[in-house]
């Protein structure tokens, strides 16, 4: 029968077509990097997730995070500044790691890791955790489950999910989420694609108050012919710079202002001006 009947609709074949359907209609949304990663609770629990993007020897940024309030603001910036070096993930990275589903516990035992051997400032020693050391402030007794996803030959996305207590990801959950590793990874990247550049720009100050504004949702040419607008520039220029055609350049400003609610350069201007003195 067509639309079938209430069991039918929530068979785990049914969540994961609506899973997938969701997130290919929310590549333009806000609410992307969530949405990515409801998706993957839908079929596996944990208590916490982070993305990460990694290039070369450093890391681009962090994008999202469900830890709890307040542990983010002190940990994730001793981890983004500097303790990222000693993450197995992040030095896996560097070995140039493949897309895939990893285990964090394995990840650490790697011979040729890093690893600290003193207390610092921004790290502890401690044997209780999985890795053997933790960035101070970040929560303990965590298990730790990545999904690796390449972008290019030098950037590394680390889709982290976390689970508290003793209890491990296992070896079914593993071989179902690596079953749909393709699926996974040809999303992000979609979402990549459109997005990296902004997203790679995230500790720029005009970025970052762009992003305040709801800019997640502008592709990368409408943020990049908004910079200019507050650069004062003028559309002819815009044009020539960028050599495309000014009815071009209007249309993509045009399309811009409304994903971030404006209808006026000199509106984009005061609102930039109080979302940058926000971030100090």
């Amino acid at each position: 029968m067509i639309g079938g009947n209430a069991y039918a609709r929530n068979t785990p074949s049914a969540r994961l077509d609506r899973g997938i359907a969701t997130l290919i209609n929310a590549i333009d949304s806000k609410d992307f990097l969530r949405l990515y990663i409801q998706f993957f609770r839908d079929f596996i629990s944990f208590d916490m997730a982070m993305i990460t993007v990694y290039d070369h020897d450093n890391i681009v940024a962090h994008f999202f995070d469900t830890f709890p309030q307040g542990t983010s603001d002190l940990a994730l910036r001793k981890y983004t500044e500097s303790t990222f070096r000693f993450s197995p993930f992040f030095q896996y990275h560097r070995l140039g790691i493949k897309n895939g589903v990893y285990l964090m516990e394995k990840l650490a035992k790697g011979a040729v890791l890093k690893r600290p051997v003193d207390d610092t400032n921004e790290l502890e020693i401690d044997a209780s955790e999985e890795v053997g050391y933790a960035t101070f402030g970040w929560p303990k007794g965590l298990k730790e489950l990545d999904i690796a996803v390449r972008l290019s030959a030098t950037k590394t996305a680390q889709i982290a999910l976390y689970r508290l207590g003793a209890d491990t990801f296992s070896e079914k959950e593993i071989e179902y989420l690596s079953s749909l590793q393709q699926t996974i990874t040809t999303i992000f990247l979609k979402y990549w694609n459109i997005y990296g550049n902004s997203l790679a720009n995230y500790n720029d100050p005009i970025d970052r108050a762009l992003n305040s504004m709801g800019g997640e949702r502008l592709t990368n040419r409408e943020r990049q012919i908004l910079k200019l607008v507050i650069r004062g520039m003028p559309s002819e220029l815009i044009a020539k710079q960028l050599d495309i055609g000014r009815e071009t350049v209007k249309s993509h400003r045009k399309n811009a202002y409304q994903k971030i609610d404006i209808s006026s350069q000199v509106e984009l201007l005061a609102r930039m001006l109080d979302h940058m003195t926000g971030i100090g």
